[in-house]
């Protein structure tokens, strides 16, 4: 019997490496290459990483904390359980190399129950800024929403480092981190105002209904800093800012989403997405220039129109500029004449096109393509 113990560990060291690298040379799958390696891991490799976390040595605790990662693919369940029970020993490890590797571990293992030392580690300022920020991303990796307060105070931090790891655990963390940092837009610190803004415009969809609900803040600089944010957050905030456009009681609250529609248009690269977007935006945009009572909402809606007509090459929006020429305000129908000659040839084929259907028919357009001679002989025509 024991000399066929020797014989097997003689067999596995001698075929062990070989198989190793025969099974990484050929497999394409990492599936596959785990599931070829998964009795060597099991048997030798593993056990003896799990070993080394108790070492004397704090750099082998470190490193063999990272292997335990790196294989974790071929753990079976009973050594999962046994490698969590040691990240979570290791957080407290007396070494400020092994509670790295191991707040790093803990977010790659989706380690759940270490949410609490992690907060620990990051609310701790004689931690080291490396533990700090590996503490913050493992809780972004979590999605641990208690964690979300110490975040946001990470997020005010001096360093650098420690304030983009914030920065990504909090958008990582979803919804529940979108009311907290849009309370800090009202903070008096200038630049927490601006990161919780890059944060916010990252989460995306979540961010928006308190977004929307500081344009409606007193405080135009806040209801700026707001507009900018779901300016550069783009199609997730289109609908609700049509619905504010269409809604608000405040004029310059309507006037702001429709500010903030032309932004999201302008900011676009050209090509579909561009244009999606301008379709999008162009209804709201459309209903507000004929219809709301204040001019300057009005005038600020053409103006959008204009650049969703010019950049997106849509008829429709240009012929909604041309409506607007007849409207009752001054600066409304300037807004419009300036938009249309902006746009050059662009709007002189609509125009064109316009005044043939206003003629039935019966005559050609005009061939000239001088824009302002051209809305002239539109007006012309629609005062018969």
């Amino acid at each position: 019997m024991r000399l066929r113990r020797r014989r097997s560990r003689v067999l596995w060291a001698v075929a062990g490496p070989t198989a190793i690298l025969l099974a990484l040379l050929v497999a394409r799958s990492s599936a596959v290459r785990y599931r070829i390696l998964g009795p060597l891991l099991a048997e030798y490799v593993i056990p003896s990483y799990v070993g080394d976390c108790t070492s004397p040595d704090a750099l082998q605790r470190a490193q063999a904390l990272r292997m335990i990662v790196v294989l974790r693919r071929g753990l079976t369940a009973k050594s999962v359980e046994r490698a969590q029970d040691l990240l979570l020993e290791s957080l407290d490890d007396p070494s400020p190399e092994v509670r790295l590797a191991a707040a790093e571990a803990a977010g790659d293992f989706e380690l759940t129950r270490a949410a609490p030392r992690l907060r620990r580690l990051l609310q701790n300022p004689q931690e080291s800024s490396s533990v700090r920020s590996a503490a913050a991303m493992a809780l972004g990796e979590l999605g641990a929403p208690a964690a979300v307060d110490s975040l946001l105070v990470a997020l005010q931090s001096d360093d650098e480092g420690l304030r983009q790891a914030a920065q990504w655990a909090l958008v990582r963390t979803g919804s529940a981190a979108a009311a907290p940092m849009a309370a800090l837009l009202r903070s008096s610190d200038t630049a927490a105002q601006q990161r919780a803004a890059r944060a916010l415009a990252q989460l995306g969809a979540p961010a928006v209904p308190p977004l929307i609900a500081e344009l409606h803040n007193a405080d135009e600089d806040r209801a700026a800093l707001a507009s900018a944010t779901l300016a550069q957050m783009g199609g997730p905030a289109i609908s609700a800012l049509a619905q504010t456009l269409a809604r608000a009681p405040s004029p310059r609250t309507r006037q702001l989403a429709a500010a903030t529609l032309d932004h999201i248009i302008e900011q676009q690269p050209p090509g579909a997405l561009r244009d999606t977007y301008g379709t999008r935006c162009r209804a709201p945009l459309q209903r507000a220039a004929t219809h709301d009572p204040i001019p300057l909402v009005r005038r600020t809606a053409v103006s959008a129109l204009v650049v969703i007509g010019q950049l997106c090459h849509d008829t429709q929006a240009i012929l909604d500029c041309m409506t607007a020429l007849e409207d009752p305000d001054l600066e409304v129908r300037q807004e419009s004449e300036h938009g249309l000659r902006s746009m050059g040839r662009l709007a002189a084929e609509v125009l064109q096109s316009e005044l043939a259907r206003l003629d039935g028919g019966k005559k050609p357009p005009t061939d000239s393509d001088d824009v302002a001679q051209l809305i002239s002989e539109y007006r012309d025509r629609r005062a018969q």
